[in-house]
């Protein structure tokens, strides 16, 4: 795991990167060995889904290499993938804001422990550059966190807003 690397911004893209650079320099090659080429399936309610037809990503700046094995859903994979979700919708509703919001700074979590994985794959599958891939990443992590936030601050889904007039009614709904 990379630590002590400068965050990537739009607002800091004048700092020095060297030690981001030597950091991916020693990453990359190690990433495209290690994760370039492989089958990757559809997960649906939990389950690997290959259900459908396979393709093969290559790389937009290196035709010859192998990015990624993966399905395109067919029908029955998507009608499934429907069904899971509209089974777990009632159990996820009947959380409490609190306990939502919870599962998804556990996910933000994990986005930012995985972050430079992301942008190596994304630097690879669509050929961002190296600071731009980084900064989405980190982007990522930065929105999960802030709708968090926007979540706590409104101590859940509805918070009033301030009135023109009397008979008026202002929410800001987050869903």
């Amino acid at each position: 795991m990379a630590t002590g690397l400068p965050r990537v911004t739009y607002s800091n893209i004048g700092a020095d990167f060297t030690p981001l650079h030597a950091w991916l320099d020693q990453a990359l090659p190690r990433f495209r060995r290690e994760m370039l080429g492989r089958a990757w399936p559809n997960i649906v309610a939990g389950r690997h889904d290959v259900s459908g037809r396979a393709y093969e990503i290559a790389c937009p700046f290196d035709h010859d290499l192998l990015v990624a094995r993966l399905v395109e859903a067919d029908r029955k994979a998507v009608e499934h993938a429907v069904l899971a979700a509209r089974a777990a919708l009632p159990a996820w509703r009947a959380r409490p804001w609190q306990d939502r919001v919870a599962v998804m700074r556990r996910f933000a979590r994990e986005v930012d422990a995985r972050k430079y994985d992301l942008a190596m794959a994304a630097l690879f599958e669509v050929g961002k550059s190296r600071l731009e891939a980084v900064g989405e990443a980190d982007e990522a992590v930065d929105l999960l966190a802030w709708y968090c936030d926007e979540m706590a601050r409104n101590q859940g889904f509805i918070r009033q807003m301030g009135r023109a007039v009397p008979n008026e009614e202002t929410v800001c709904r987050l869903q």
